[in-house]
Order: C-alpha cells, then structure tokens, then sequence
C-alpha cells in the first residue's frame, strides 16, 4: 500500500510548481521529496486496510492524547509570552 498525504503539498522538480493532495498517487520522487511527517497520514488519521476498512486502533493509543498515571491530561508546559520588540 502506498503512502497517503494528511493534506495538500506543493513541490517543485526544478521548472514547474506541482500540487497534490490526499486523493492523489504520488510519483516517487514526490514522496522522497516530502520529509514532514505531518504531511503523512497514519492508520489512525484515515488510512484503510487492504481490504478498504478503517484498521482498529492499537490497544495503547487513545484518542484523548497523552495522559498521566491516573489517566487525566497533565498540565500544558508554561512558556513566557514573545517580547514585544519596539
């Protein structure tokens, strides 16, 4: 199964501007010419099987995100607002 895009991305091959999208086949040298893995789709954000269903999610994932011990969220990391500059 060939690797599916989360969104739409724009490349270049040297002369001309090309788009593609999560529908599209991409040539190879489009896929080696995307390295962000968010533009990536992973089984849980849409892929299908062989077989055209949704795969199970795996036992460990969770739909909530990361949680600690006692299964709630932990607390966002605190950053300094940017400084305003004059």
């Amino acid at each position: 199964m060939s690797r599916r895009l989360a969104t739409y991305v724009y490349l270049t091959d040297g002369l001309h501007v090309h788009a593609f999208g999560p529908d599209d086949d991409l040539p190879d040298w489009a896929v080696k010419a995307i390295p962000n893995p968010k533009a990536w789709q992973d089984e849980q954000q849409g892929d299908v099987d062989d077989d055209g269903e949704q795969p199970e999610p795996d036992a460990e994932s969770s739909e909530q995100g990361d949680v600690d011990d006692d299964g709630e969220q932990p607390e966002p990391a605190k950053q300094p607002a940017p400084r305003k500059r004059r």
